[in-house]
């Protein structure tokens, strides 16, 4: 597990709603489970970004942790773009 490069991926994944959201902050939860595919662990991960905008919630299981965090990044995607309409 590689922090900075997790830090990345998630700015990366939401630096476009940075004007939208204001001051946001973003909480990532990690859990590696004990079953493996490929030489990779699965992970859960629980991302919660909260912002004056409101609250956005999203969990998801991935093969390797940049999975497990891309996959609740999209969700937490599709809140965002339904909130904005």
């Amino acid at each position: 597990f590689e922090k900075p490069r997790a830090r990345d991926v998630i700015h990366t994944n939401f630096e476009k709603y940075m004007d939208y959201l204001d001051n946001a902050h973003i909480y990532v939860r990690l859990k590696r489970h004990d079953e493996q595919r490929r030489g990779k662990h699965l992970i859960y991960c629980k991302m919660r970004l909260s912002s004056p905008r409101g609250m956005f919630i999203a969990s998801a299981e991935g093969w390797g942790y940049l999975d497990a965090i891309n996959i609740a990044s999209e969700a937490i995607d599709k809140q965002i773009r339904r909130d904005k309409t």
